[in-house]
């Protein structure tokens, strides 16, 4: 038996090989239509560009349910829509199932990594003639309805959890906002009860050392002994260490740049890799601070180029305003949990999608 023509993991009572077809007898794929972005009309109907539903209008080109997934630019995206729409011409959209089961289809393309039919240089596009003369196997329908039902669900949790965490960001955002004086101001909009009076302007190179690490990006040594500190999010393991917490580290360019951590004890970090000691505030006050100050600075002032970076004096420089130390170890605990609620949200997100990616792999061919 040819083991590609049945997945590794079924639902109890189906067995058998899947059939054999083309992807154009399965899912054809049909090119777009032509809506320039000034004639979009709001109106009920969505507009699906390559990256998925931007806009609505007031008129639509294809009836019923349908699939789309990008043409040209953003390609492998797929988007399910469930009313009548307008596939935009940087989109190809699939309405004729065959017979197979539509939820099916979609998480079926979704898995297929259509990116990889992408040619020309420049600009993208899918050849979707390669794309139709790919073998596939498909189940019978019930199983399809089985599978397309099983990973609808499980999308609709997937996006619940990212509601929650995004509900959870945007909270943050708002009360750092209201929790920190507005520049020009001594006092904030939202004040923890019985704290009063105005607070104190300082620079941020006066509450703390500042300097960075020594080392190149790739110095990190699998399963140190000490924390490793890049520019990047994720933290990194190395076998020596130059720094002791607590500490504050601050991405200095990159993607991520101004991304912080909290580092405690014996840790190390790349040369691009701020590091604040001797801190004479509350820790998490500060961070929760600079967190909400450096990216607008970062924003008007970083050395613009193909990476951006920070320099020592647009933190050393940096306008902190402090309270006292009673409110400022209040609104730091705040925001530390809040910081720790959303990293459990995160990595719930991040354990539903990688959840997600397993059981497509071992439940489609």
């Amino acid at each position: 038996m040819n083991k590609q023509q049945e997945p590794r993991l079924r639902f109890k009572g189906f067995t058998g090989t899947w059939e054999e077809k083309k992807v154009i007898d399965f899912s054809p794929l049909q090119r777009g239509f032509d809506l320039p972005v000034s004639k979009i009309t709001e109106g009920d109907y969505p507009v699906v560009f390559s990256n998925g539903i931007l806009k609505s209008h007031n008129q639509y080109k294809v009836k019923g349910v349908g699939i789309v997934t990008g043409r040209s630019g953003t390609i492998g995206e797929v988007t399910f829509v469930e009313k009548d729409f307008w596939p935009h011409n940087t989109a190809l959209w699939v309405t004729n199932f065959f017979g197979n089961n539509p939820q099916f289809v979609f998480h079926f393309l979704k898995n297929f990594d259509l990116s990889r039919f992408a040619t020309g240089s420049g600009v993208p596009t899918l050849n979707r003639n390669d794309v139709h003369n790919q073998t596939i196997y498909v189940p019978k329908f019930e199983e399809q309805t089985y599978l397309g039902n099983f990973f609808r669900r499980l999308d609709s949790q997937i996006a619940e959890s990212r509601a929650v965490l995004e509900k959870s960001r945007q909270l943050k955002k708002a009360m750092l906002a209201k929790m920190f004086p507005a520049n020009g101001e001594k006092l904030p909009k939202i004040r923890f009860k019985g704290f009063k009076g105005d607070w104190e302007s300082r620079k941020l190179g006066e509450l703390c050392t500042i300097t960075t690490g020594k080392l190149d990006a790739n110095a990190m040594t699998e399963n140190g002994r000490y924390d490793f500190f890049t520019s990047g999010i994720k933290k990194y393991k190395i076998d020596h260490y130059a720094f002791i917490g607590p500490a504050i580290t601050i991405a200095g360019n990159g993607a991520t740049i101004g991304y912080m951590h909290y580092a405690d004890g014996y840790f190390n970090a790349y040369q691009r890799t701020y590091v604040l000691t001797g801190i004479q505030a509350n820790r998490n006050f500060i961070f929760s601070e600079i967190n909400q100050k450096l990216q607008n600075k970062i924003k008007q002032e970083s050395r613009a180029g193909n990476i951006p970076y920070i320099v020592l004096d647009m933190l050393t420089e940096l306008s902190i305003d402090i309270p006292t130390i009673e409110e400022q170890t209040a609104i730091g605990n705040f925001f530390r949990q809040l910081d720790e609620t959303i990293a459990l949200q995160t990595a719930e997100v991040e354990k539903l999608n990688q959840l997600k990616k397993g059981l497509l792999a071992a439940m489609l061919v």
